[in-house]
């Protein structure tokens, strides 16, 4: 059986989007880093004294939606509706010469919106999540939401404990626990011959994040603990290729190893 093949399906993008009187403002920044955090503090938003969710800023995010495919057809992140809706995605796997009846399992990094959403276009799949993810989901959104696009869609549904070393899905290809930016986020290792690719959906939001962990300044404490843990489980793994999930894939040079415990 041929070794496991990484192929990127959806590039990473990220708008931010304000209100202005009665109208709705979009933000663009090409670097990654620009229209995150850069974005608050370009328009003055006071994080220390202003709640995420009512700061007039929020995210219009395209995640990295990437395809594996071995013995088995793997979807990592299957991203945000209108990618979906207008069918973005479904192209994207045609040019690969595939359908969605022909994934075998839907990773999803973590239940965010603009990860998960599209897990409804694959019922024949599996979906993978890590343990107590769905129910973090489920108690900070509407229940039924959560459910409609996930358990209620798919073939059946593997939890990923939050200790051990995680769920072999096929040869070369193993769902890792990294938690920290929610309490059941996974991330997905890709072994093949000497390449190692490190598919890390928001536990590294950025190049930066895993470099030199500049993490967000909306983590709290506890966040940025899991995080760096995480995130130097991932390094002593030793990948040659690491995806995030709102950033260009890049190679590891050994320069650029650091190890954790960063506060950001």
């Amino acid at each position: 059986m041929s070794e496991p093949n990484v192929t990127t399906l959806i590039k990473a993008i990220t708008l931010r989007f304000s209100l202005w009187e009665d109208n709705i403002v979009y933000h663009f920044a090409a670097h990654p880093e620009a229209a995150l955090d850069g974005m608050d503090e370009l328009l003055k938003v006071e994080v220390g004294k202003t709640p995420i969710f009512d700061c007039n800023l929020g995210f219009l995010p395209v995640c990295n939606t990437m395809l594996i495919q071995g013995e088995k057809n793997v979807i990592v992140d299957p991203g945000n509706s209108h990618v979906g809706f207008y069918g973005t995605l479904g192209r994207s796997l045609a040019a690969h010469g595939l359908r969605p009846k022909d994934i075998d399992w839907v990773v999803v990094t973590h239940a965010h919106g603009d990860h998960f959403i599209n897990t409804c276009m694959f019922p024949d799949s599996r979906l993978v999540v890590g343990e107590g993810e769905l129910e973090e989901a489920r108690a900070t959104s509407w229940p039924e939401h959560i459910d409609a696009y996930t358990v209620n869609r798919v073939r059946g549904v593997e939890t990923v404990p939050m200790t051990g070393d995680g769920l072999e899905l096929m040869k070369g290809v193993r769902v890792l626990p990294t938690p920290g930016h929610t309490v059941g986020s996974v991330s997905v290792l890709v072994t093949a011959g000497q390449e190692r690719t490190a598919i890390l959906g928001d536990t590294a939001m950025t190049k930066a994040d895993y470099v030199s962990r500049a993490l967000s300044h909306w983590y709290s404490p506890e966040q940025r603990e899991g995080i760096n843990r995480s995130l130097d489980r991932v390094r002593a793994w030793g990948p040659t290729t690491v995806i995030p999930g709102h950033a260009e894939a890049f190679r590891i040079e050994n320069a650029q190893a650091t190890t954790g415990g960063g506060s950001g």
